[in-house]
């Protein structure tokens, strides 16, 4: 679960990177800098040695996208263009993939998007910060 959380919060970081008005010389080191200091090559290591090979397969997978989009964001990529969009769908569908693997290796459930319990309700506006307060 850490690599995935790791992942996450380095995602966020190249994002606000894509966003940022940094110049496309400094957005390689930035971007790079995101995976090292959200410690996701740290917990790769970590989970390549406690789980499943097929787990370990979908993390690398997880990984290889990030990778990609750590490379287009520090290329000039902003998230607007088709080029992060299609990265960042790909990246999404092997994290989901990691998830659903992380969940058969437990023995648990696999988790079915079309389920209501994940379909958001659209909430009046003056309800949305209270969404996660319940």
């Amino acid at each position: 679960m850490a690599f995935v959380l790791a992942c996450n919060a380095s995602h966020e970081e190249l994002r606000r990177i894509a966003r940022s008005s940094a110049s496309n010389a400094d957005r390689g080191s930035l971007c790079r800098d995101a995976l090292w200091e959200a410690g996701v090559f740290a917990q790769r290591e970590r989970l390549l040695v406690t789980v499943s090979p097929g787990v370990a397969g979908m993390a690398e997978a997880a990984l290889r996208r990030l990778v990609v989009i750590r490379d287009l964001v520090g290329s000039g990529e902003t998230l607007e263009t088709d080029a992060y969009k299609q990265a960042y769908a790909r990246y999404a569908a092997a994290l989901w993939q990691l998830r659903q693997s992380m969940r058969a290796d437990a023995a648990a459930p696999l988790l079915d998007l079309s389920d209501p319990v994940f379909i958001r309700e659209q909430l009046p506006s003056s309800q949305e910060g209270q969404r996660n307060e319940g």
